[in-house]
């Protein structure tokens, strides 16, 4: 009779391991799925955030981009104005720069 009892507990453990191991693996399937839901979550974040990021950056650059064309202009009319005011001047001046780029370039 021991001997049927051992062998009766055996077939107990033994199912209620295989029991346990489904139930394991039940468990290991839906924390994956968990997992993964969390990536793809995360990920949109991420997208979402870069997303933003890149706009504000444009943004921004545009912007620099305004106000450099802006200072361009400016200097432009500012250069117009010195030519226009005194000429003579202007003409010995970029005569000399033309002089000092020749000299430079010529000295290869």
């Amino acid at each position: 009779m021991a001997t049927a009892t051992k062998l009766k507990s055996a077939e107990t453990t033994t199912e209620d391991l295989a029991a346990q191991v489904d139930a394991l693996k039940a468990d290991l399937a839906a924390l994956t799925g968990t997992l993964a839901e969390y990536g793809k979550t995360q990920g949109e974040h991420l997208k979402e955030g870069a997303k933003a990021r890149a706009a504000s950056a444009r943004a921004t650059g545009e912007a620099q981009v305004a106000q450099l064309r802006e200072q361009s202009a400016e200097l432009s009319k500012q250069a117009e104005e010195f030519v226009q005011e005194k000429p003579a001047l202007s003409v010995g001046v970029a005569a000399g720069i033309g002089f000092i780029a020749g000299l430079f370039l010529a000295r290869k």
